[in-house]
């Protein structure tokens, strides 16, 4: 399979988040060498704080992807009336909300 520029950026930005990663972690292991004996942590603790983070942050990715879906689709929706002829209304926006961000907020509260 031919490397488009597309996937060439892609593999770029996949790269250089790697890098970015070994240096952190090359860090934290030479922070650790040297004042991790003086440092009482708890690694169940850590644990449990990196799963909560990450599941906080798996939620978070999960609504912007729904978001980033119903904005192409309205906005699909839109650009279709418009080119049929129809004029969107300002308050249009303010009608229509997509049901995932009413589900969003719900699960949120």
């Amino acid at each position: 399979m031919a490397t488009t520029p597309k996937n060439a950026r892609l593999e770029d930005v996949f790269d250089l988040v790697a890098k970015r990663e070994a240096e952190v972690m090359t860090t934290a292991r030479t922070w650790m060498r040297s004042v991790g004996d003086t440092l009482p942590v708890e690694f169940p603790l850590v644990q449990e704080l990196t799963r909560e983070f990450l599941d906080f942050t798996e939620e978070l990715l999960r609504i912007q992807r729904e978001f980033a879906r119903d904005l192409l689709a309205e906005t699909h929706a839109l650009m279709h009336r418009v080119s049929a002829g129809g004029v969107p209304t300002t308050t249009a926006h303010h009608e229509a909300r997509p049901a995932s961000a009413t589900k969003a907020r719900k699960s949120a509260a």
